[in-house]
């Protein structure tokens, strides 16, 4: 997913997806060992891509209730997100987030 913001409030999302050729199908797709080997893996692009759509759609309602908080509690599960918002910080006119 690749985020751009476009002001204060609307970001633009673009969904990105790259599926390699599926050259022996497993179990759940078997009955795409059938099709050209072209032609299934756009279908199967196209699968991916309508599944992250929705998934994406979902969380629509939770992103328009977004606050911004400057120094958000984070906990261990978080991983390495605050040595990332370090790194960010960079690239903000202010230098803060």
């Amino acid at each position: 997913m690749l985020t751009t913001p476009i002001d204060g409030r609307l970001v633009e999302l673009v969904l990105v997806s790259h599926v390699r050729q599926i050259l022996r199908p497993k179990r759940p797709i078997v009955g795409m060992r059938f099709l050209p080997l072209r032609l299934r893996t756009r279908l199967m692009n196209k699968i991916i891509m309508a599944a992250q759509s929705r998934d994406v759609l979902q969380d629509v309602v939770i992103w328009g209730r977004k606050q911004h908080r400057p120094r958000p509690l984070l906990c261990r599960s978080d991983g390495e997100i605050g040595a990332y918002r370090r790194y960010c910080r960079q690239f903000y006119p202010d230098g803060s987030e």
